[in-house]
């Protein structure tokens, strides 16, 4: 079991350093394809909303798979485009986890992206948000959330509810995961440099 978890330790770590290099390339050129999509304050319409009216908020907008049918895996850093309505692609899990964790951080809760790999199948990833307030950490999957005392019982909590006992495309048993952060809490002048 101790190679197979730095296996998929591995795994996770090459993926996200990849992944860190490729998507501010891969966002500048699919943010420069679309003209004249309509600007949001984000920290003055979305910031004020309730965990629960940003919530609701949110899910109003469909998932839409990145580019190849989630090949080119990209976030895109400003919220004008997840809450643009006729965004062809690149509305999936790390554009809502994006979201929740531009809340958060603006709601002055410590916020982190993670991501997932269930039996370290990187094809089977996912992005999260997981805050921490008052010693308790929150897991924001799209309407979701699991609270825990600590990110390994976090992590445990989020693999029952989602993989145990289900099959990957592969047909095989969810047996674990492994997960790492995606992204840091960011102070907000480096966040509202972004969104400028």
């Amino acid at each position: 079991m101790a190679n197979r978890n730095f296996l998929g330790s591995l795994i996770t770590k090459l993926y996200i350093v990849f992944r860190g290099e490729w998507n501010p390339i891969i966002n500048k050129f699919f943010e420069s394809r679309f003209l004249g999509v309509p600007k949001i304050d984000f920290e003055r319409d979305m910031v004020p909303l309730s965990k629960d009216e940003f919530k609701k908020k949110i899910t109003e907008y469909q998932y839409v798979s990145d580019p190849g049918k989630g090949f080119v895996d990209f976030t895109f850093l400003d919220p004008k485009f997840f809450f643009w309505d006729v965004l062809p692609y690149g509305r999936d899990c790390d554009d809502f986890s994006y979201m929740w964790y531009l809340w958060a951080r603006f709601n002055e809760a410590i916020a982190y992206q993670y991501i997932v790999i269930p039996n370290f199948d990187v094809k089977n990833s996912h992005v999260v948000t997981v805050t921490k307030v008052g010693g308790v950490y929150t897991i924001y999957d799209y309407h979701k959330e699991y609270e825990a005392r600590s990110i390994s019982d976090l992590m445990s909590i989020y693999f029952d509810d989602n993989y145990k006992g289900k099959k990957s495309s592969k047909d095989k048993e969810y047996t674990s995961i492994s997960y790492a952060r995606l992204r840091q809490s960011e102070d907000l002048d480096t966040i509202r440099e972004r969104l400028v």
